[in-house]
């Protein structure tokens, strides 16, 4: 079974262009993705959507949308399986932007710190290995969010 990759999309662009994406690749089945979520802003030049690839996120869509259509498309992607988690860009058919890091960094970026408290490190908490290994996974963290992790750890496994 395939790992899956949970994509966030924004797309920029004339309403036109956006409406025949919309109609042409975000159709159930349509080049093998199922969209989740497609969120309808106020602006008709942005469409936002998230939906799930196969271990990796679509950059050769992404790729080829940008060349077919006067786009912008930005994508955040994540896959905690693969360990990893990226930010991308595409524009007239090219990658523009591509910041890629392991999965629990790029989530320490992509979220703030209290959705990062209570999606990343609570269910880590529940059955949690030692304090040493726990810790180790978040070096990236500043000495006091540290603290605060060190804190929740014990005070989580005082309680249980």
């Amino acid at each position: 079974m395939a790992n899956l990759c949970v994509n966030y999309l924004d797309i920029y662009g004339d309403a036109s262009d956006l409406n025949k994406i919309k109609d042409e690749y975000l159709n159930e089945g349509t080049v093998g993705y199922e969209y989740k979520d497609l969120i309808h802003n106020e602006d008709p030049n942005h469409l936002t959507l998230s939906f799930g690839t196969k271990w990796a996120p679509p950059l050769g869509w992404m790729l080829y949308l940008s060349s077919q259509y006067d786009v912008m498309i930005s994508c955040e992607s994540d896959e905690g399986g693969c360990d990893f988690w990226g930010k991308y860009i595409y524009k007239g058919g090219k990658n523009i932007y591509k910041f890629e890091l392991p999965y629990l960094h790029g989530k320490y970026h992509s979220l703030d710190w209290h959705e990062f408290i209570e999606c990343e490190v609570m269910w880590r908490l529940e059955d949690p290995e030692p304090f040493d290994e726990f810790m180790d996974k978040f070096k990236f963290c500043s000495k006091d969010e540290r603290a605060e992790l060190e804190e929740l750890f014990f005070e989580y496994s005082n309680e249980n």
